[in-house]
């Protein structure tokens, strides 16, 4: 499976349960810019979104993951 994705979309559904759960497709073909995962994390927590431990723990499930990259 091949995932083509903005890549400020693709963080957004790596950010969710089902976006995860899409990507654990056994051969799954995603390239994650850190940037924006990191980005995107940082404007949650700004935003109080989520907590400094709710950002780590995404950002920590987002990482692991697994992904193949193209």
């Amino acid at each position: 499976m091949i995932v083509v994705a903005d890549a400020s979309v693709l963080v957004g559904e790596l950010l969710r349960q089902r976006g995860r759960e899409l990507l654990l497709h056994p051969n799954p073909r995603v390239l994650v810019a850190e940037h924006e995962l990191s980005q995107r994390l940082e404007i949650l927590e700004s935003r109080a979104i989520v907590t400094a431990a709710q950002r780590r723990v995404l950002e920590q499930s987002v990482r692991l993951t697994p992904r193949c990259c193209m």
